[in-house]
């Protein structure tokens, strides 16, 4: 992934944890609430998948679920002079219990949300409520015939390697 890292450190008032990000447009570091780079263009973090564990009961609706969280960034308030104007919050949607952000601020959001979940763990979680155990076994030969390639390539590319440096001793010799 990308070199974006985010580090939590106390935050000064009450207990809550701020979160520090470092955007991949500007390279800067900057904490909640600093949404946007010097240019005015909104920051852009490593991306991150979170997962929500809401599988149909019916297995063969898997592929089409969907659900939508609404207000995941409330509604705002922005006055500029004596106008008064609404910002919508933001809706999101996850495709098969997956979605994937490198917004920031959603990140922020999702983060503190109860059964939404990100991480190896929160993969492991997703898969076991959407996979059948048939589509699990799929995935762990997938997974292991990945592996026996890896391999095979790696041990097909240092035999050339060993190849070469014999060629080139005989050569010299």
């Amino acid at each position: 992934m990308g070199a974006a890292s985010q580090e939590v450190r106390p935050f000064q008032k009450g207990n809550m944890a701020l979160t520090k990000y470092k955007c991949l447009n500007c390279n800067k570091e900057f904490e909640a609430g600093d949404w946007l780079c010097a240019s005015g263009e909104a920051h852009t973090v490593e991306s991150k998948r979170y997962y929500v564990l809401d599988a149909p009961m019916d297995r063969r609706d898997c592929k089409n679920a969907r659900l939508q969280m609404l207000n995941v960034i409330p509604e705002g308030k922005i006055t500029r002079g004596n106008d008064t104007h609404v910002v919508p919050g933001t809706n999101i949607e996850f495709v098969r219990g997956v979605y994937e952000t490198d917004n920031p601020h959603i990140q922020m959001a999702l983060d503190k949300r109860h059964k939404v979940f990100h991480g190896e763990e929160g993969k492991k979680m997703w898969e076991a409520v959407y996979f059948s155990n048939e589509e699990k076994r799929e995935l762990e030969a997938m997974e292991l015939r990945g592996k026996v390639q890896r391999l095979e390539n790696e041990r097909n590319t240092l035999l050339d390697q060993v190849k070469n440096s014999k060629q080139k001793v005989a050569v010299l010799t």
